[in-house]
């Protein structure tokens, strides 16, 4: 069997912890259900699929280069609460003692440093799995990568692979940046076209294979939808740019820095304790 690279969504994996479990503190007032729920989901991820290599994508603070591009991105999302905010050094430290890489660089945003892994394993003899439940991420599968997310059972885990993408959305993984581009993502608040759906923009990409080959036959689009696909040329196009992941995110190049190794089990224990877990 090959070697397999896992890379975590941290963020996307933090909010899935949060959500999970009900509010939780020790004794001292300190909320912790998203440290119990981020152990939790790590430690069988580790049991399970035992990973010989193994890093967690991280969104750093401050704006990146999409916010640079479209001020209002993001801009819908809702505040992060109070009591995540408070837990995240503390996952961070359960992370050190886990002795798990955090990859995170400025200007660049989790999904970045997914792609940007994805490229750099093409080097190495590994297969890469990537841990998200983001859509956005289905346009890195292909050869030896695939997605691993959350079912909609409880405990259950859904594996993408190139196949499983067009079965759910219709389209190919490289066309995921096409289909946003013109469905728009509301948990990014990526605009999209305004009136097209999914079902509207698989056929539109169905039919002319991405946004640049539907706004070169745009004359072939009937009717009312041509109106409303010329009007928001610009638009489409920002969303494309938006929705794409970038692979150049300035990370060093060591594989074997990522190699799974044991835990620092006083570390762990000592966090544990602390909290109470």
């Amino acid at each position: 069997m090959c070697a397999r690279l896992f890379v975590l969504d941290g963020p996307g994996y933090l909010f899935r912890a949060y959500h999970a479990l009900p509010y939780l503190s020790n004794s001292k007032g300190v909320p912790t259900n998203t440290v119990l729920g981020m152990s939790t989901m790590l430690w069988k991820l580790f049991r399970e699929e035992r990973p010989d290599y193994f890093a967690v994508a991280w969104d750093p603070p401050g704006p990146t280069f999409r916010d640079e591009k479209f001020a209002a991105y993001k801009e819908t999302r809702a505040a992060t609460p109070d009591d995540l905010k408070r837990q995240i050094p503390l996952v961070m430290q359960v992370l050190a003692a886990l002795r798990v890489p955090v990859l995170e660089v400025a200007g660049f945003e989790a999904d970045d440093v997914l792609g940007t892994m994805v490229e750099r394993a093409r080097a190495h003899d590994v297969d890469v799995v990537l841990v998200t439940q983001d859509k956005d991420m289905l346009q890195l599968v292909g050869p030896r990568v695939t997605v691993l997310a959350p079912g909609a059972k409880a405990g259950e885990q859904v594996v993408y692979d190139a196949d499983r993408v067009r079965e759910k959305w219709g389209v190919g993984p490289e066309q995921i940046p096409d289909l946003l581009a013109l469905m728009g993502d509301s948990i990014d608040n990526i605009p999209g076209v305004p009136g097209v759906g999914q079902k509207t923009a698989v056929k539109l990409i169905g039919q002319f294979g991405s946004v640049e080959g539907l706004y070169e036959h745009l004359s072939l689009v009937p009717g009312k939808l041509r109106e409303t696909l010329a009007a928001n040329r610009k638009q489409a196009l920002l969303s494309r740019e938006l929705a794409t992941v970038s692979t150049r995110v300035p990370l060093p190049d060591d594989l074997e820095a990522l190699r799974r190794v044991d835990p620092d089990w006083d570390k762990l224990r000592a966090v544990w304790t602390d909290l109470e877990l």
